[in-house]
């Protein structure tokens, strides 16, 4: 594992402890408005969506805006991240983050992806959290990629290895790139 990509893990976790819930609050509207804002989601048909951690923006309110939804669904035999089409109600998944049921069908037909991360750099650099699921699901998929994080997570540089997706766009709470 990569040293310095571990220690700006952790460096962020811990600077995540000091945002208040009422700054991911009004973090995570400001940045469902700045994607609403975007051409790339206005002309996207299929998104693949996140449910959040207790830290990451709260995207939920862009899941009911007219578009067929996917979520990340981990399989354990693959040991890997699908984008599977949210078709009823969620379940715990693999890590306790909530996901499509195993009945939900499996997609790669995505336009926009809205993917999170620890930290992201402005080159479209993304750290996540180390194991490589959501990368390799990045690779699976064809479409724009869109990264999302408060303003205090933006990084002037991060290490990069071969198999990191590279974002198209960041937003957050006061930007958009």
């Amino acid at each position: 594992m990569n040293a310095e990509k571990q220690q700006l893990r952790e460096q962020m976790r811990e600077q995540a402890k000091s945002h208040s819930d009422s700054d991911r609050v009004e973090g995570s509207s400001q940045i469902c408005e700045r994607i609403r804002n975007l051409e790339v989601w206005q002309n996207a048909k299929s998104v693949l969506l996140f449910v959040p951690t207790a830290h990451e923006p709260d995207i939920s309110p862009l899941m009911n805006e007219g578009k067929r939804v996917s979520l990340p669904r981990f399989n354990g035999s693959l040991g890997r991240y699908e984008a599977c089409e949210v078709m009823g109600d969620l379940v715990p998944g693999q890590f306790g983050i909530l996901e499509p049921a195993a009945s939900s069908r499996v997609t790669t037909a995505v336009d926009l992806v809205i993917a999170p991360g620890l930290a992201f750099a402005l080159d479209g650099s993304r750290l996540g959290r180390g194991k490589g699921y959501y990368d390799r699901l990045l690779t699976e998929l064809t479409a724009v990629k869109i990264g999302v994080c408060f303003d205090w997570q933006i990084v002037p540089a991060i290490p990069r290895d071969a198999h990191d997706v590279l974002m198209n766009h960041i937003v957050t709470p006061t930007s958009a790139s």
